[in-house]
C-alpha cells in the first residue's frame, strides 16, 4: 500500500534489486517517459555524467534505439562491476567529467541524473556538458533541491534522524554528530558520508541551477517540480505528486519541492 510512512523504509526499498536493476526500472518508469514528452530519443548520442552502473543507458539503448551511450563516473567499483553490455558505441568510463576533452565526446543529450548536486563546481560541470553538445543538443538535470525537506540526503542515517526533515540545516559539526551513516543496499557507510559532504558543499537549489543556466546562455526547454519525486514511486511505492503550481514562488518551492526535472538547451 502506498503511504507516506513508507518513505525511506528499508522494508519497502527496492529490496533484492541491484543498483543497476534499480536504475533500469527508474529509467523505464520515470525518466524515459518524461524525456519522450519533450524530444525524440531515437538515434541520439547520449552522455551520462554520473552514470554509476549505467542502467539508464541500458534502457535508452534497449527501449529508445539511441545511437550511442557513454557513461562517466568516478566510482571504480560501480564501473568495473556494471552488467552493462558494452560495445564500441556503448561503454562506461572511470573519468572526472571536469577533465573531459569535448572534441572526443559529441553528444545530443547529456544526463545529470541525481549527480549535479554532488559536484561543488556545478557551473563548471554544466559548462563542460554544454561544450560536449552537438548543435541542437540538450542537457537533462534531475536533483532534490538542497533546502527541501530531505535535500541533505539524511535518509542515509542509521538512526531516527533519517526521518527528520530539514535536519541538514544544522551546522556541519552538529549535523554529522547526529546523522551517522550505515551501510545500505547500494553504498557503504563511508560512501554515504562522502555523499552527505558533497551535498553540503554544493547546496544546489532550483535558483542556483537556473542562474547557472542563464549564465551559460542555456534556456529551460522543459521543467517539472515534484512534491513527491518519481524515484520515491520506484523505491517506496509512493505516488508521484507534481508541484508545478509552485514554479513561480521562488522561496516556497525551495523548501517544499522534493525533486526537479530540467531539460536545458542552447539559446
Amino acid at each position: 500500500m502506498a503511504k507516506l510512512s513508507n518513505l525511506f523504509s528499508e522494508s519497502t526499498l527496492s529490496a533484492d534489486l541491484s543498483y543497476f536493476d534499480y536504475e533500469c526500472i527508474l529509467g523505464r518508469q520515470a525518466l524515459v517517459p518524461w524525456l519522450r514528452q519533450h524530444l525524440d530519443l531515437t538515434g541520439l548520442r547520449v552522455g551520462d555524467f554520473g552514470c554509476h552502473q549505467g542502467g539508464i543507458l541500458q534502457v535508452l539503448r534497449d527501449d529508445c534505439a539511441i545511437a550511442s551511450g557513454v557513461g562517466f563516473d568516478l566510482n571504480h567499483q560501480a564501473i568495473t562491476t556494471s552488467p552493462l553490455a558494452t560495445s564500441q558505441n556503448f561503454y562506461l568510463q572511470e573519468q572526472d567529467i571536469l577533465a573531459l576533452d569535448p572534441k572526443h565526446y559529441p553528444f545530443d543529450l547529456v544526463l545529470f541524473r541525481d549527480s549535479l548536486e554532488h559536484i561543488p563546481h556545478y557551473l563548471e560541470a554544466l559548462a563542460k556538458a554544454q561544450a560536449c553538445l552537438a548543435t541542437g543538443g540538450y542537457i537533462f538535470v534531475s536533483f532534490p533541491p538542497y533546502y527541501s525537506p530531505f535535500g541533505g540526503h539524511q535518509q542515509y542515517a542509521k538512526n531516527g534522524f533519517k526521518l527528520c526533515p530539514y535536519v541538514h540545516y544544522l551546522p556541519d559539526e552538529l549535523f554529522f554528530r547526529l546523522v551517522q551513516c550505515e551501510d545500505n543496499a547500494y553504498m557503504s557507510a563511508a560512501e554515504s558520508t562522502g555523499d552527505l559532504r558533497s551535498i553540503r558543499q554544493t547546496q544546489l537549489t532550483l535558483g542556483k541551477l537556473e542562474k547557472a543556466a542563464r549564465r551559460l546562455n542555456l534556456e529551460v526547454a522543459a521543467r517539472e517540480l515534484f512534491l513527491l519525486r518519481p524515484a520515491f514511486k520506484v523505491r517506496y511505492g509512493l505516488p508521484v505528486i507534481s508541484a508545478s503550481f509552485l514554479e513561480n514562488l521562488p522561496l516556497v518551492r525551495e523548501v517544499v519541492v522534493m525533486g526537479a526535472y530540467y531539460l536545458l538547451r542552447q539559446r
